[in-house]
């Protein structure tokens, strides 16, 4: 049987071995100074990078929008695939979302970009995002195991 797709290639840590991190760091400050991205990103002495504290709410914020909820139980009920969509709408409790300035109610910018579902259930989510109005914000993933015998 032919084998379809990419198949990729063994990872080989060998290629990492030699990496000078300090290097590394100091390019990425250079670029980040010179382009003005990410004024707030500022490498430590330890090869570590840290965020200013100021600037750590927005980008937690930020990463709770790029996240892809997932549930990866075969035995998911309508129950749980409602749970996991009404989650993605409303990841932050409403009393953080309001001190940080943020509005809770249907205009919230704050939701996930996306629920996970097996293909059985992609339907329930479709429809329990339509329901409470985040379908085309919230987007609706899946995939399927394709197995083949060599």
């Amino acid at each position: 049987m032919t084998e379809h797709g990419n198949p990729g290639t063994e990872f080989d840590p060998a290629l990492l071995g030699n990496v000078n991190l300090n290097s590394v760091n100091q390019l990425a400050k250079s670029i980040s100074s010179k382009l003005d991205l990410f004024p707030e990103w500022v490498p430590s002495p330890d090869g570590k990078s840290s965020m200013k504290d100021k600037h750590r709410p927005a980008w937690i914020l930020k990463a709770v929008t790029l996240i892809d909820l997932t549930t990866l139980a075969g035995d998911d009920s309508l129950s749980n695939v409602s749970r996991l969509c009404l989650k993605a709408a409303r990841p932050i409790a409403k009393d953080v979302l309001e001190e940080l300035g943020f509005d809770y109610e249907d205009n919230s910018p704050i939701h996930t970009a996306a629920v996970c579902v097996y293909p059985n259930r992609v339907q329930e989510a479709v429809d329990v995002l339509k329901k409470i109005k985040m379908l085309g914000k919230i987007n609706v993933a899946s995939g399927i195991l394709l197995y083949f015998n060599h």
